[in-house]
C-alpha cells in the first residue's frame, strides 16, 4: 500500500538521500521551497523494497504538480474510450 510505504523508515531514508543528492533544490527550476521527492517510475507491482534513489528526483511542489499532471494526461490519452451507448438503448422512464 502506497500510503503505508510513504510513512515507512525505508522511504524516509530514501527521501533524505535523494534530497541531499540533489542539493536540496528542485531539479527543474532550482527552487529550495516546498520540496518533494518524485518517483520517475514506480517499482514493479508495488514492490517497494526495490525502490532506489536513482528512480527518484527532487521537485518543488509546483514542478511536481506539473509533472504528475503531465503524466496523467499522457496515461489517459493512451486509454481507449468507452463504447458509446446508442441513444435508443437509454431508457427515459
Amino acid at each position: 500500500d502506497y500510503a503505508a510505504y510513504i510513512g515507512s523508515a525505508h522511504w524516509r531514508r530514501l527521501r533524505r538521500i535523494v534530497l541531499l543528492r540533489d542539493g536540496q533544490r528542485c531539479r527543474r527550476c532550482g527552487s529550495a521551497e516546498r520540496l518533494e521527492v518524485h518517483h520517475l517510475a514506480y517499482p514493479p507491482e508495488r514492490q517497494w523494497r526495490l525502490d532506489r534513489a536513482s528512480n527518484c528526483e527532487t521537485l518543488c511542489h509546483a514542478c511536481h504538480r506539473l509533472e504528475t499532471d503531465s503524466q496523467r494526461r499522457r496515461r489517459y490519452a493512451r486509454m481507449p474510450l468507452p463504447a458509446l451507448v446508442p441513444p435508443r438503448a437509454i431508457s427515459h422512464d
